[in-house]
């Protein structure tokens, strides 16, 4: 039967590899959250270039409509 340090030794290197899991755990959620935030930015990031894309022809548009009604 084992001695109480060696239960002892156990349940703490349990312990230890419990923590472990959990810092993994805690990472990988963060990392997670991480890699939305840089998506929902880089989508944000397409939209606005869209629309600096969509204004630019409306205004050369314009430019075009106002020369040919000179």
């Amino acid at each position: 039967m084992p001695g109480p340090s060696t239960v002892s030794n156990v349940t703490s290197t349990l312990s230890n590899f419990g923590d472990a899991a959990s810092t993994i755990a805690a990472a990988r959620a963060s990392s997670i959250a991480t890699m939305a935030a840089q998506d929902e930015i880089a989508r944000i990031q397409n939209e606005i270039a869209l629309n600096q894309a969509k204004n630019s022809v409306i205004e050369e548009l314009g430019k075009g409509v106002k020369a040919l009604a000179q």
